[in-house]
């Protein structure tokens, strides 16, 4: 009898996971349509395709497909420093495959938003069951940031795939025994996310630790910690340590993008720009533009050894004579970084190039939403979702925490969840500058959604049980 009872009661879990893997191929279908639509809507306007940094990328894609050296641009013979070689690759790819085309690129990042939702969903049933899974793809296919972002010629959704094949890597490392494969593995990844993306360039240590006191607590042998630590480390070696030599070999600079000394002169200067000087992002950055202009008349002249160098020391300038700013700046754009609806200019840019509207103000958003309620009706409705969106998102996440705080082998597990909660954190920490705002939480969008579909069952369930109970009460009899 006991045998039977298991018997069905596995039967019927490989009945909910067929399902619910039939559901996914029918929204995967439902996804690509929609895609398609969009597409046939807005393709005679190739412009709706490119933001502010799109030609950095194009342009070296370029001169890699038509002379295979990675350059500024075609036939410049400058090699290119400005940009990791990741995307650009990737686009010369696409190029090679299916000729040199907008509508290529457009449709090769469908694919892999396709791509993002199948390993989500994967991801998900391995760790909290179809139907966790099912949502969680549900949630991320209506994420607006990641719909608009895979309409643009930007590194966003190559960085989401990349970052969830991380995480992937990462579940299966503390899932198995096979810590030198998925640890290779998970490094590999890593390299590469950070060829198109530098920001995930110094998550490697913070990967190393969590790794290493895992295994300690396995009570792992020394040696063999020591050589999945080096598997993890080895591809950010050979690949990334390989892109810093080749910088140094063509243009003097042991580093992986000279951007660096840009991002911290114009983005977080920008911050502390912003409130000495009470003005929009877009005009403090300008500002300071011109300042280094005026301060450097020979700044056209100079190489970008020569610029990164002033960007950095300017930029710590700003930073260590206005500590406080800097920080309070920081933490107001991290807040932009969670929070900020995904239906922002870039959304309604993929219909209209030229439309911009000024950022959601937290601080003064009535006023904000009276103005948008007489000049852009449309985009405050969208705001609205975006805004109900992320809360039930947040919400949801939180009630998969709540469900699981007794249970510290759930909440924990071997160190994953701690993982990724890292993972988010360090991203948002790194990314949070103005100009983003929900552009840069594309990027890990799909681990937010992961514990939203994991919450959801937690959540309704506890709706259900206080149904109940009202019910119940509602149902005895009066003393």
């Amino acid at each position: 009898m006991l045998i039977e009872k298991i018997e069905s009661a596995g039967s019927l879990d490989r009945a909910d996971t067929l399902r619910f893997r039939n559901y996914l191929w029918i929204l995967l279908g439902v996804v690509l349509v929609s895609h398609l639509l969009i597409w046939g809507i807005i393709r005679d306007n190739a412009g709706v395709f490119i933001e502010k940094d799109s030609p950095s990328y194009l342009a070296p894609a370029d001169a890699l497909f038509q002379e295979g050296r990675f350059n500024t641009e075609p036939e410049s013979n400058i090699p290119e420093t400005l940009r990791t070689p990741g995307y650009p690759a990737w686009l010369a790819g696409v190029y090679l495959l299916f000729g040199k085309s907008i509508d290529a690129l457009i449709f090769s990042q469908t694919a892999l938003f396709l791509g993002t939702l199948v390993l989500l969903y994967f991801l998900a049933e391995n760790m909290f069951g179809c139907r966790a899974a099912f949502l969680a793809v549900v949630f991320l296919a209506l994420d607006p940031s990641s719909l608009s972002y895979t309409f643009k010629i930007l590194t966003e959704t190559l960085a989401t795939f990349l970052a969830l094949g991380l995480a992937y890597a990462i579940f299966k490392f503390f899932e198995t025994s096979r810590w030198n494969v998925f640890g290779f593995i998970a490094g590999l990844i890593l390299a590469l996310a950070t060829l198109v993306r530098p920001t995930f360039y110094y998550f490697l240590p913070v990967l190393l630790i969590i790794i290493m006191v895992f295994l300690v607590r396995e009570k792992v042998e020394r040696n063999k910690i020591v050589a999945a630590l080096l598997m993890i480390a080895l591809p950010m070696v050979l690949l990334v340590g390989g892109w810093q030599w080749r910088n140094l070999e063509k243009a003097g600079v042991f580093q992986i993008t000279t951007i660096r000394g840009w991002v911290l002169y114009l983005g977080k200067g920008s911050q502390v720009y912003e409130d000495l000087h009470k003005v929009g992002w877009l005009e403090a950055e300008a500002a300071l533009q011109q300042k280094l202009i005026q301060k450097y008349p020979e700044w056209p002249s100079l190489s970008w050894r020569q610029r990164d160098a002033i960007y950095t020391a300017e930029g710590k300038k700003i930073i260590f004579e206005h500590p406080w700013l800097s920080i309070k700046g920081q933490i107001r754009h991290m807040g932009y970084f969670f929070f900020a609806p995904g239906t922002t200019s870039s959304f309604f840019r993929m219909f209209e190039p030229e439309f911009e509207i000024e950022n959601f103000k937290w601080f003064d958003k009535w006023s904000y939403f009276r103005d948008l309620l007489t000049d852009h009706p449309v985009f405050l409705l969208a705001l609205i979702f975006g805004a109900g969106y992320l809360l039930s998102i947040y919400t949801l996440l939180m009630a998969w925490i709540v469900s699981s705080w007794r249970n510290r082998e759930l909440l924990f597990w071997k160190g994953t969840h701690i993982t990724f909660f890292l993972l988010v954190l360090y991203i948002a920490t790194l990314s949070s500058m103005g100009s983003g705002i929900d552009r840069y939480r594309v990027v890990v969008m799909p681990l937010l959604c992961l514990y939203a579909g994991a919450g959801s069952s937690a959540f309704f369930n506890g709706l259900r049980m206080l149904w109940l109970r009202r019910k119940t009460l509602n149902n005895l009899p009066e003393s």
